[in-house]
């Protein structure tokens, strides 16, 4: 089990716990970040879970940011889904200590707040908090976490909350907790379910005012997200590895 600062854990949320944080990855290709993946272990094997068009990027061989960029894992691609824009990769040795995580199985509830993990891109890798492992093992970024709530629906699913570029191939994660009653009951390492990842955010398209514009021939527009996660359902990822 990684060990992890004191007071790290507080820098993303609370009760989030090590076996959670220590299965997402900062993914990136020539030394710049592209994404995030995440762990998981099914039957006995691990695999990392991540959107397709991160894995893609990296041509199916991502880097994973540790205390630099590594580049040293030999990566096997399980399976993609290109429709649901999800990648499941097996590396050739163990990513993080197999624990407990479980995959969500119908126990969400509707108006349930959770957090979606990832590494936003564009500013650096020095804003992220560290895992500190135990011996001489290198140490790795935090994710950051971003509160969404379970709206419902099919595939992809759509969660109120708002993410940065980057984010995609993370994990969408909701507490299930020991006594609904109780939200403030603190967390076991079991008591995280993985329901989906992220594979972008819902954006609406603007188009700006061309009065008085210098070149009003141009079409002028931009984009803002609107507050809502897509995100491809756990299901896709688990038939991508019982496929293989």
């Amino acid at each position: 089990m990684l060990n992890i600062r004191e007071n790290a854990l507080h820098l993303i949320m609370p009760y989030v716990t090590v076996n959670l944080l220590s299965r997402v990855f900062c993914l990136g290709q020539n030394g710049k970040i592209c994404g995030t993946g995440f762990a998981v272990e099914i039957d006995g094997e691990q695999y990392l879970v991540t959107a397709n068009h991160v894995a893609k990027a990296s041509q199916y061989k991502p880097q994973i940011l540790m205390e630099g960029w590594d580049s040293t894992f030999n990566w096997k691609t399980i399976g993609k889904d290109e429709d649901n824009d999800v990648a499941v990769l097996a590396a050739d040795r163990q990513l993080c200590p197999p624990t407990e995580i479980q995959i969500e199985t119908g126990k969400i509830t509707f108006g349930q707040t959770g957090y979606a993990l990832g590494f936003p891109m564009d500013y650096g890798t020095d804003i992220f908090g560290r895992l500190e492992p135990e011996g001489d093992a290198p140490s790795y970024p935090m994710p950051m976490a971003a509160p969404t709530t379970f709206y419902g629906g099919g595939n992809p699913r759509y969660y109120w909350g708002s993410v940065a570029i980057g984010f995609s191939g993370g994990p969408v994660v909701f507490p299930t907790w020991p006594d609904p009653s109780r939200p403030t009951t603190p967390l076991s390492s079991g008591n995280w379910a993985i329901t989906g990842v992220v594979i972008g955010y819902a954006k609406r398209q603007f188009e700006i005012d061309k009065d008085g514009a210098l070149w009003p021939e141009v079409n002028l527009s931009y984009e803002q997200p609107v507050g809502m996660v897509k995100v491809a359902d756990k299901s896709v990822f688990m038939e991508l590895i019982r496929a293989c």
